[in-house]
C-alpha cells in the first residue's frame, strides 16, 4: 500500500512538474523576440501570393480567436505581422498588385452597402454580394522559437477555399521559408 501511496505522489510531482516547465517555457519564448523582425515581415509579404485569378480585391482579416478557457501555456504565441500599418499594407499592396481592404475597412463598406441598396436591413446575403470578385484572406504568424515562425494563410473566393502553411526559419543572419502544408476544396 504505501508502495502505491509514493507511486502515486512521484506521479502527481512529475506532472506537476511538466505543467511547470511548460509554463515557464511559454513565458521565457514570449520574452524572445524573433530575429530581425523588419525583416521577417518583409519576408512574409513578399512570400503571400493570391491563388486565384479574377480578383480585383484582397480582404485581409489578421486577428487571432482563442478559447477563453485555454490554459496560456496551450495558446499559440503571435508573432505581429503588422500588415494594419500603413507601409506593409503599400508594401503588400505593390506586391500582389490588388486594392487592399482590412477587414475593419470592409465591413465599413459593406454597411454602406447595408444602407444603399437594402434600405438600411441586413440581409442574408450581405457578404456574398459585398465580396464579388474579392477573395477574404486570414493571415496568422505564430512565433515557435526566436528563429522559427509558422504562417497560416486562409483564402476564401466565391466557394473556394485554400490553405497555406509556411515556416519561416532564420539562419546564416537571414531569413528563409517553405510551404510545409496547403489544401484546396470547394464548399
Amino acid at each position: 500500500m504505501k508502495r502505491k501511496v509514493k507511486i502515486i505522489l512521484l506521479t502527481i510531482a512529475v506532472l506537476s512538474a511538466v505543467i511547470i516547465i511548460g509554463w515557464l517555457l511559454n513565458i521565457y519564448l514570449n520574452k524572445q523576440p524573433p530575429k530581425e523582425p523588419e525583416e521577417l515581415r518583409i519576408l512574409i509579404i513578399k512570400s503571400i501570393e493570391i491563388p486565384f485569378v479574377g480578383v480585383d480585391t484582397v480582404i485581409i482579416e489578421t486577428d487571432w480567436e482563442f478559447c477563453g478557457n485555454s490554459p496560456s501555456w496551450e495558446l499559440p504565441i503571435v508573432f505581429d505581422i503588422q500588415l494594419e500599418e500603413e507601409a506593409n499594407k503599400t508594401k503588400l499592396t505593390q506586391h500582389i498588385k490588388k486594392h487592399i481592404f482590412m477587414m475593419s475597412e470592409f465591413n465599413v463598406f459593406m454597411d454602406s452597402i447595408k444602407n444603399t441598396r437594402f434600405e438600411g436591413k441586413y440581409p442574408p446575403s450581405l457578404w456574398d454580394v459585398c465580396r464579388v470578385n474579392k477573395v477574404h484572406v486570414q493571415i496568422l504568424a505564430e512565433k515557435l522559437s526566436s528563429k522559427n515562425v509558422r504562417t497560416y494563410e486562409n483564402y476564401l473566393f466565391n466557394d473556394e477555399v485554400k490553405f497555406i502553411q509556411k515556416d519561416f526559419h532564420f539562419a546564416d543572419n537571414k531569413w528563409t521559408y517553405t510551404i510545409s502544408d496547403s489544401l484546396m476544396h470547394n464548399m
